[in-house]
């Protein structure tokens, strides 16, 4: 069986961000939700315009994290270019 996709899927159907964070928080440790909301800031801050230097600093963490972030944003074609982009994402909402 493909888990992974059949959780890529179960994620697909969920269309409402209060329903979303539910089933984060049933199928997701504190941690690794912290852990995904991290990895979000860094895209916002690179996208932003932020060094990775100065989101190291801000946040605590090594360079070594912010790089795949920044590696992402060089990617034109990555799915979370395409969400910052799309202005769908409610930039005020819950940091």
């Amino acid at each position: 069986m493909d888990y992974k996709r059949q959780i890529a899927a179960a994620f697909s159907l969920i269309t409402d961000p209060e329903e979303m964070e539910l089933f984060f928080d049933e199928m997701l440790t504190p941690k690794e939700i912290n852990d995904l909301c991290m990895r979000w800031q860094i895209l916002r801050g690179l996208r932003a315009g932020e060094s990775q230097r100065a989101i190291a600093a801000k946040h605590g963490m090594s360079l070594c994290k912010i790089t795949r972030g920044s590696k992402v944003l060089k990617d034109g074609n990555a799915v979370a270019v395409k969400l910052l982009e799309s202005g769908l994402i409610d930039d005020q909402s819950r940091d």
